[in-house]
């Protein structure tokens, strides 16, 4: 557990953070820009349209919204824009790992530094099974264990939004934290 510390106190510092934010944004822009020209009539990226933006759904609701899906949504979702979103959930939890120790590190004791990075490595993982899931119910949407498939997704889902604000607030505290003390130390 020590090399894993010592690795993520190596990998955290700010040109690193920086180089891996301003990656996953411009990934994150080139998959939005590069999705709307490939469905540029379609309203699937409104909120209510997209399934795992979605804080609680039903196995009914998840059977709509995907059966409300043309063929050529479809296509894009499972070819182009899933197969992105793992890109981005990897992306985002190395980011929002990495800077949530390099936050942290000054503050807390070393051996609190895995529970402040674990949430979103665990955020990652929800993500990334809840993709597998999704796509799963799109290739199987009149199978028998869509219900069930449906309900788990949805567990991964709130798990991982959750999480994620959760890492979102971690680092806001350790930000207005270390301003206090920068603060504290001009006056």
């Amino acid at each position: 557990m020590n090399i894993l510390i010592e690795q993520l106190l190596y990998f955290s510092n700010w040109k690193i953070i920086l180089f891996v934010g301003i990656g996953l944004i411009v990934f994150y822009l080139f998959v939005g820009i590069f999705s709307n020209v490939l469905l540029s009539n379609s309203n699937l990226f409104q909120p209510h349209k997209v399934l795992n933006s979605q804080f609680n759904y039903s196995p009914q609701k998840a059977y709509d919204l995907l059966n409300s899906y043309d063929p050529k949504e479809i296509n894009v979702l499972m070819k182009f824009i899933y197969p992105c979103d793992f890109i981005i959930a990897i992306l985002y939890g190395i980011f929002l790992t990495i800077a949530s120790v390099g936050i942290y590190k000054n503050i807390i004791n070393s051996n609190y530094l895995l529970l402040i990075f674990s949430y979103p490595v665990i955020a990652s993982i929800c993500n990334i099974i809840e993709n597998i899931q999704i796509v799963h119910m799109m290739q199987n949407i009149d199978k028998i264990l869509f219900n069930t498939i449906a309900k788990t997704t949805n567990i991964f889902t709130i798990v991982k939004l959750i999480v994620l604000q959760g890492s979102l607030v971690v680092i806001i505290i350790g930000l207005l934290i270390l301003l206090i003390k920068k603060l504290i130390l001009i006056l």
